[in-house]
């Protein structure tokens, strides 16, 4: 098998992860999303951290992007499995990464490695992004009737480390999903103008 067919094929099982429900599912009894889901919110919330907190973004996104990676392999594993579970986590890494080039497998391995670690000041920033993707699914079961996720985001609150972080959380928490919303059904809804190209930038760039 070729170099290409082997990042075809890990990209490929990278993709599974767009099918793979988060456990949660099953505690508290509302789906809270693919793994993949989790994965992408979770960078959006590393960069935001990262940049609050004076860290290396590019490391913070990518230790976001590859945390969960061997989910592929291993599920993820909510509280009660894990008491019986033996989660494999870096053998699967390893696994799952062998075929890779060496610059792609050793840039992917050090940066899950850190992340479980949590040692380095990005590995606690991206640690930190998640908990809060999970305060924000909180957040948003509580707003939909989910009594049970109450004291989880209270557990969330407390878990929180870094000042950006508890500013975060503090914030979502006292907020509801629809204030980023809200205020545009106050404005105008936009007309279409017929001067050409210039006036639709100028409407799309004020």
């Amino acid at each position: 098998m070729n170099g290409m067919k082997h990042i075809v094929n890990f990209i490929m099982e990278i993709f599974t992860l767009k099918h793979l429900q988060r456990s949660s599912y099953q505690t508290l009894g509302v789906k809270s999303g693919t793994i993949a889901d989790h994965t992408f919110s979770m960078a959006i919330i590393g960069y935001c951290l990262a940049k609050m907190e004076n860290a290396d973004v590019d490391r913070v996104v990518k230790m976001c992007l590859f945390h969960d990676l061997v989910e592929t392999r291993t599920g993820d594993a909510n509280f009660p499995q894990q008491r019986y579970q033996l989660l494999l986590e870096e053998k699967a890494m390893r696994d799952m990464t062998k075929n890779l080039p060496d610059e792609m497998k050793d840039e992917i391995r050090n940066l899950f490695l850190e992340f479980e670690k949590g040692k380095t000041k990005e590995a606690k920033v991206a640690r930190e992004a998640d908990k809060l993707e999970q305060l924000f699914q909180e957040k948003r079961h509580i707003e939909s009737g989910v009594k049970e996720a109450e004291g989880w985001l209270d557990y969330s609150l407390k878990n929180l480390q870094l000042r950006s972080s508890k500013k975060i959380g503090k914030t979502a928490s006292e907020g509801r999903f629809s204030d980023w919303w809200a205020p545009l059904s106050q404005e105008p809804p936009l007309k279409a103008r017929k001067k050409g190209i210039a006036s639709l930038l100028k409407i799309i760039t004020k």
